[in-house]
């Protein structure tokens, strides 16, 4: 695969950020292929805008497009929490509460002062057998089920409680 776009993919990225609802491609993926001429039926466009989707490349190129967009706009970072502070500000003056919390919210998010999910930072393939008897030690010791503590035993039993991982021929040879 080129280590560039096609012209398609960039017209597809175009569509798939376009809020115009007349073209009804809004952050739609099979719509967008369609209205980029990709050949094919409606499984062929789905395919095809889902790879896009999952596409870094195309990804990177939407991300210029956004920038493009925000810079034009003259919105950046600054302008985006002075405008959160104002509203917080004018909220609280107008006894708003649950506007100011949201505001207040935005701000600290955005400092990443508290997360709304686990960032997964490798995946189970990437992690080495010692991460993953870890992982499966914590696992263990929140489940108080003796079914599923059972599930989790290997052929061998090789998984008993908590710390009682006991590493195969396997797994040996890999760490």
């Amino acid at each position: 695969m080129a280590n560039k776009l096609s012209e398609k993919q960039k017209l597809w990225a175009r569509y798939f950020l376009n809020p115009d609802p007349e073209l009804g491609t809004f952050f739609n993926a099979t719509r967008s292929a369609e209205k980029a001429g990709y050949a094919g039926e409606y499984q062929s466009h789905a395919n095809a805008g889902h790879s896009n989707r999952n596409s870094k490349m195309v990804q990177a190129y939407m991300d210029k497009l956004y920038k493009e967009q925000f810079d034009s706009a003259g919105i950046t970072v600054e302008k985006v929490l002075s405008d959160l502070e104002l509203t917080r500000m004018t909220a609280l003056q107008r006894g708003e509460l649950s506007v100011a919390r949201q505001c207040s919210h935005d701000q600290g998010k955005y400092l990443k002062m508290f997360v709304d999910r686990i960032e997964q930072v490798q995946t189970v393939e990437e992690a080495s057998t010692g991460e993953l008897a870890q992982l499966l030690r914590y696992v263990i010791d929140k489940i108080d089920d003796p079914d599923i503590t059972e599930i989790l035993k290997g052929p061998s039993g090789t998984v008993t409680r908590a710390g009682d991982i006991v590493p195969t021929e396997r797994n040996k040879a890999t760490n």
